[in-house]
This record gives structure tokens, C-alpha cells and sequence, in this order.
């Protein structure tokens, strides 16, 4: 799985979750590298989640 972590708000291939500190995002990147996407959201949970459009074919990779 190739999530990255901004402060409170990890970003997944496919999803955004924002959690209540930054600890519980470390804790929930934690958990994915183990059990999963799926997995470590039903362990942490966040305070929003929202799918991402992949209307863009590049979103998730950010170019420079």
C-alpha cells in the first residue's frame, strides 16, 4: 500500500482520512503497513474520510 502522512491527514491510492492528532495518523500507517488499508482504518478510526476521484490519471504521484 503507498500512503504518505501530512501532520493529522494520511493519503492513501484511493482515500483521504483525517484523524484527531497526529499520532493516531502515525498509528493508522502503522497498522496499514500490517494489516491493510481496510484493516488499519477498522483499528484507528478517522474523524472524515473521503474517496478520491481518479479522474486524473497522475493524482496520486505528484509531479515536479
Amino acid at each position: 500500500m503507498n500512503a504518505f502522512s501530512n501532520g493529522r491527514i494520511v493519503e492513501t491510492e484511493r482515500t483521504v482520512y483525517q484523524f484527531s492528532s497526529e499520532s493516531r495518523a502515525r498509528e493508522f500507517l502503522r497498522y496499514a503497513r500490517i494489516l491493510g488499508e481496510v484493516g488499519a482504518a477498522g483499528k484507528v478510526t478517522p474523524i472524515a474520510k473521503n474517496k478520491k476521484d481518479h479522474s486524473a490519471p497522475c493524482q496520486f504521484l505528484r509531479m515536479h
